[in-house]
């Protein structure tokens, strides 16, 4: 990758006749090494904040849960469940523990979280919203280097 860090810098000399870049190479390399740190732990603080909300209020989030009557006592065990799930998740990733076991579940929360809205609620800016956080999971999960690991 540090190729085409190269690349552009020197692209983005030529194209300003010869004057300093406008992103200096060791701010693309710094970048490079850093992104796939600030995407997972954004991932967990995403699931953090919804783990959070859904364990603290369960009762907003039973109209999601699909084919069971919102406020169902089933509804509000498995939003706890998936309150808890999400908790975990958030503290692997935030935490650096098995990074990418922990984006592999989360691509896979995310794809149950995505089909749940289609099925219940069809098309919306929510499933947009979540196409997005299926991404943060997508680049966490195939990221290489990370830093701030503690296994």
């Amino acid at each position: 990758m540090s190729k085409v860090i190269a690349t552009v810098a020197a692209i983005d000399r030529r194209a300003v006749g010869g004057q300093p870049a406008l992103i200096p190479a060791s701010w693309l390399t710094w970048l490079e090494a850093w992104t796939p740190t600030a995407v997972r732990i954004t991932l967990g603080l995403i699931f953090l904040w919804f783990g959070v909300d859904e364990l603290l209020q369960p009762h907003l989030w039973t109209g999601y849960v699909p084919l069971l009557v919102s406020g169902s006592s089933a509804a509000l065990f498995l939003v706890l469940l998936h309150g808890g799930l999400l908790w975990m998740l958030a503290t692997a990733l935030i935490l650096g523990i098995a990074p990418r076991t922990a984006a592999l579940l989360s691509v896979g929360v995310m794809l149950e979280i995505i089909l749940a809205l289609l099925v219940g609620h069809g098309l919306s800016d929510i499933v947009a919203r979540d196409f997005g956080v299926l991404g943060l999971a997508l680049v966490t999960l195939a990221s290489g280097r990370q830093k701030l690991l503690l296994a």
